[in-house]
């Protein structure tokens, strides 16, 4: 009976390794290669993540210097307002400056304007040469039609 039950032991404990050697197999068979697979995805993940974080944190920067750059600008365009005389520019009641938003259509209004003008402008210059050059030619003549020595006037 005693040589019974050590066989049935020794049989149960082979049995045992048995079944303990498949499951560690199926464990790392499956269960271990799905696991490393998880790392190495969480791990470019995490690469990509960082790398999103660097270039926020460079937006973020460049958007603060932006800004600071923006203050700077408004504080010089308000001290340029105070410079202005009051009946072109009037001060609000409440002391502030008043703020002026152009529309975009409005600026593409002024810069036609301004296009037209510098072009009229260019014309009146040319006129202008003309007639000094013609007033020139023509200051230098006498009156019965000879000419007239300019250097000595």
């Amino acid at each position: 009976m005693i040589r019974r039950r050590v066989s049935n032991y020794f049989f149960f404990r082979q049995k045992l390794l048995l079944h303990a050697t498949k499951a560690r197999t199926l464990f790392n068979d499956e269960c271990v290669v799905k696991y490393q697979k998880f790392l190495t995805q969480t791990e470019e993940w995490m690469r990509k993540v960082h790398h999103v974080r660097k270039q926020l944190l460079n937006v973020t920067n460049q958007f603060i210097n932006i800004e600071q750059e923006v203050s700077v600008f408004m504080d010089r365009v308000f001290q340029l307002l105070e410079l202005l005389p009051q009946k072109i520019l009037p001060m609000t009641s409440s002391g502030m400056k008043p703020q002026v938003y152009l529309s975009q259509n409005t600026l593409v209004e002024m810069t036609l304007g301004m296009k037209k003008l510098k072009e009229e402008m260019e014309g009146v210059v040319k006129e202008l040469a003309e007639n000094n050059h013609f007033l020139e030619r023509f200051g230098s003549l006498t009156m019965d039609g000879g000419l007239r020595n300019v250097d000595r006037i």
